[in-house]
């Protein structure tokens, strides 16, 4: 499956640098958005989302972008909440 997502992201990117203000270049990058939240790449995400924004302002998919940017708020939730979880003695590593 992984090959398939590194794939898709390829896709996505060439349609839009071909095509940025084509038919499916607000798709795409919309796509590449939500590639990269699901890879955990919320850097990424939070500037492909600003883009998103930025040259797509009046899309079809300006919803759709907006859950994408509630999802990527969901996920740096839980990469806080992980990284603050204290670690049980049982769950560390010898060193």
């Amino acid at each position: 499956q992984l090959g398939r997502v590194a794939e898709a992201r390829q896709l996505f990117d060439s349609v839009l640098g071909k095509w940025p203000k084509g038919e499916f270049g607000d798709d795409s990058l919309h796509a590449l958005a939500e590639l990269a939240i699901e890879a955990g790449d919320l850097t990424g995400a939070e500037q492909l989302l600003s883009r998103f924004a930025r040259e797509y302002p009046s899309t079809g998919l300006k919803l759709h972008g907006e859950l994408l940017s509630g999802r990527l708020e969901l996920a740096r939730a839980a990469v806080k909440l992980r990284d603050q979880r204290p670690v049980r003695p049982a769950e560390q590593v010898d060193g």
